[in-house]
Formats: structure tokens, sequence, C-alpha cells
């Protein structure tokens, strides 16, 4: 084997090529690590935002099918004159759902009022406000989510359809 005595500055050339070639690919590999881990992060951000936004949803259909469900005529109410002389579905659009939105918009102010609703581990969603739609039978629900600290905090809007109310009531006459 043949050993080459004169280099000639080849070994500190070949050191500063592999240096600069080091110090230009770093930077872009750093960038692009970094840039991963934020989308990332947002990404779980934005599913936990849906998550919460879906949370808040099922609850606040639950707490309407619950209301609905155990409602009872008011035992103090008395049917009008015209009572007798209506069919039930006039019955039900001019005298029963009216006293059942009352019931439903005085149970959801109650669930509304309480704020922040829920709050574990730095995820926290709540109700901002609702309305209660007779004419198309919908509520619309706006809900706030936030997670972690408090930083990021996005607002909602859904729509939940009210469940077909058809009461087989006895009104004593």
């Amino acid at each position: 084997m043949k050993y080459v005595k004169k280099d000639e500055g080849y070994a500190l050339l070949l050191v500063l090529l592999i240096i600069v070639l080091i110090g230009l690919f770093l930077p872009v590999i750093y960038s692009s690590l970094t840039t991963n881990s934020l989308q990332i992060k947002k990404t779980e951000e934005t599913i936990q935002h849906n998550n919460l936004k879906n949370m808040g949803t099922l609850l606040f259909e639950k707490k309407i099918i619950d209301t609905i469900e155990n409602w009872k005529l008011p035992e103090e109410w008395v049917p009008p004159m015209e009572w007798k002389d209506l069919n039930e579905t006039l019955r039900n659009n001019q005298y029963i759902k009216p006293l059942i939105y009352q019931s439903l918009q005085a149970e959801l102010s109650q669930l509304v009022s309480i704020h922040p609703q829920f709050s574990h581990e730095g995820y926290e969603f709540g109700f901002t406000s609702f309305n209660i739609n007779s004419s198309t039978n919908k509520i619309e629900l706006n809900i706030y989510t936030t997670i972690d600290d408090g930083n990021h905090t996005e607002s909602h809007f859904e729509v939940i359809e009210i469940p077909v109310i058809n009461f087989n009531y006895q009104v004593s006459n």
C-alpha cells in the first residue's frame, strides 16, 4: 500500500465542503421538523375542539329530549272553551307546543347560565346562547370550546332538530 505524502490541501477542502453542506442542509431540516411539529399540534387542537363541540351538542340534545320526555301538562292549566272543537293537530300547535317550548326555554336557560359549563384537564366547553325557533322546530345553539391554557378559544354554531312532539294527554273538561 502506498501512502500519499502530499495532500496539497485536499483534506482541508474536503472538511470545509462538509461543513458548508451541513450548514446549508441543517436549517432546512430543522425548519421542516419544526413545521411538522406545529402542524401536528394544530391538527390535534382542531380535533379536540371538534370533539368538545360534539360533546356539548350531545349534552344539549340529551337535555332537550329529557325535558320533552318528562314534560307534563301543568295541573293548573285549564283548557280553552274551543278545546272540544279542535282536532289533535290544532291542539298541539296552538296550546301544547307553546307550553312545551316555555318549559324547554326554562330548562335550557338554566343549562346555559352555568359558566364555564365543563372543565377537565385544560379542556373546557360551554354554551353562550341558544334560540328556539318554533316555526322550524329547530334550536340554534352557540358553543365555545377552550383548550389547554385558555389562549385558544373557538366558537361554534350548531342547529339541533327538536324531536317531533306528539303527546297523548288527558285534559279534564
